[in-house]
């Protein structure tokens, strides 16, 4: 398995309306373990293995508060 590959998952793939956790990690391993988890515990999760991802995914899904 190649564990610098990574496909995120993005907040524009969550149902609109629920709150979404956003997960950063450079390491592709930990990064599936924490989405993993949370999903498990009920969390609807976004994975980034960036910074710049991830700011790129909320720049284009700002949060509601």
């Amino acid at each position: 398995m190649d564990t610098n590959s990574h496909s995120p998952t993005t907040l524009s793939n969550e149902p609109l309306g629920q709150p979404v956790v956003l997960v950063v990690d450079s390491d592709a391993r930990s990064l599936r373990l924490l989405e993993v988890g949370l999903r498990q515990a009920g969390y609807l999760v976004a994975t980034s293995a960036s910074a710049a991802e991830a700011l790129a995914q909320a720049e284009s899904a700002p949060p509601v508060v």
